[in-house]
């Protein structure tokens, strides 16, 4: 494969997303629409910088689709998208 995508658990959550540093050439943070906060990423990309790692850059991850009125990762279950 040219390229493998790892999912790993949220940077301030856990370790265990630093533990798997070593083993990867980059890293793309990805950030919820509407729910990560500037200082979740100021300190995410702190403690990724720290252990070395290459960041890539951020996935805007449950952005709402406006011409939808909401967005779902299926048909059967949508969200309403949250004010503000």
């Amino acid at each position: 494969y040219e390229y493998i995508l790892v999912d790993a658990p949220p940077v301030e959550g856990s370790a265990d997303a630093l533990l798997l540093v070593p083993g990867v050439e980059a890293v793309l943070l990805v950030l919820a629409a509407g729910e990560t906060r500037k200082d979740g990423v100021t300190a995410a990309k702190r403690l990724l910088q720290a252990s070395g790692a290459r960041i890539l850059g951020c996935l805007l991850n449950r952005a709402a689709d406006p011409s939808r009125g909401y967005y779902s990762y299926s048909p059967y279950f949508p969200v309403e998208p949250q004010p503000g």
